[in-house]
Parts: structure tokens; C-alpha cells; sequence
């Protein structure tokens, strides 16, 4: 006998039971979205009001990526703190060269809160981008169509780098984008 309870709707009048890989996908990207809001909080109450604004960008860009998602369309590149996606992947790679650091291996309890906090979004990011990696899969194996899921995945990808600048910007006592030496 099927139980209506465990079926749910995923695009249009497509029905899928609710462990559907697409369905934990969705979940995940509610719970990153939900961690962004948390950390934008702890963020704001150290007083740090520009980097509270970027995690307001990127919980707002996690909703495009919702609706697209949601939507089965494909979502724009990732475009935060006014640099487009080739230049975070740039920043990301080469933080002794932008920000005058070494890449933090050795995270840390000693460093800076904003650090710490910001490294708890950029391991979640990285675990919503692996199930989506894990959604590529399912569908290829089913001959359905992945163009979307493989756009989110180079986007939580960038996301991820995105976080990644901002914990070394504050690993660098440095609190703005503006600060970050694009001239070396």
C-alpha cells in the first residue's frame, strides 16, 4: 500500500518519494541557507557590519540558487562583493599575493571568531556541492538531464572560494573587499 506521506511533489506534477536524492538536495540547500542566516547574526553582534552585508549576499544568492534549483532553470554565474567569478576563483588560489597570507591550513580556535564562523559555512557549502555531485550522477545514470545541477555545482563551487576570501581577508585584519591589493 503506498502512503501518500512519503511522496512529495518535485517539479511541476512530478511526484518522488522523499529520500529522493533531489529532495536531500533541496533540504541541504535549506539548511546551508539557514546556517548563512545564523552566521550572519553572530556576525552582525561582533559589530562586524560589512561582512554581515557580504553573508547577506551570499544567503540572498543561495536563494536564486533555491529557485533555479526548484525551477529546473540555469542559474546566472556567481557575481558577490561586486567581483565576478574568475576573479574570487583567482583571489581564492593566491591569498599571498592579494591579501599578503598563506592559505589557512591550520584553522584554528586562536584565530579570529569570523574566521571559525565563516569556515563552518565554507565546510557546508562544500558538503551541499558533493551531494550535488552525487544528483549529477543519479540523473546521468538515469539519462535525465543534469545541465542545471551542473551549474549549481560550478556555483556552490565558486560560493565556496567566495568564503574562502572573506575568512582570509579577516585571517588578515583586513574588513573589506576594498582592502584586497588587485594591483600586485
Amino acid at each position: 500500500m503506498i502512503n501518500k506521506e512519503d511522496y512529495t511533489v518535485l517539479i511541476n506534477k512530478n511526484i518522488v518519494k522523499k529520500n529522493d536524492i533531489r529532495i536531500k538536495f533541496r533540504g541541504k540547500i535549506d539548511s546551508l541557507r539557514a546556517s548563512f542566516l545564523i552566521s550572519e547574526i553572530q556576525i552582525s553582534d561582533l559589530n562586524e557590519k560589512i561582512l554581515s552585508s557580504y553573508l547577506n549576499e551570499c544567503s540572498n544568492y543561495m536563494i536564486k540558487l533555491t529557485k533555479s534549483e526548484a525551477s529546473n532553470t540555469i542559474p546566472k554565474d556567481l557575481e558577490l562583493f561586486s567581483l565576478d567569478e574568475e576573479t574570487i576563483h583567482k583571489i581564492s588560489y593566491n591569498p599571498k599575493k592579494y591579501m599578503g597570507i598563506n592559505h589557512l591550513f591550520n584553522i584554528n580556535s586562536s584565530m579570529p571568531k569570523t574566521v571559525i564562523i565563516l569556515n563552518k559555512l565554507r565546510t557546508e557549502i562544500r558538503e551541499l556541492e558533493i551531494l550535488c555531485i552525487d544528483v549529477i550522477d543519479y540523473l546521468d545514470s538515469k539519462n535525465e538531464n543534469k545541465e542545471t545541477y551542473k551549474h549549481i555545482q560550478k556555483n556552490l563551487n565558486r560560493l565556496s572560494s567566495a568564503v574562502y576570501v572573506l575568512m582570509c581577508l579577516y585571517a588578515s585584519n583586513k574588513k573589506s573587499i576594498e582592502e584586497i591589493d588587485f594591483n600586485s
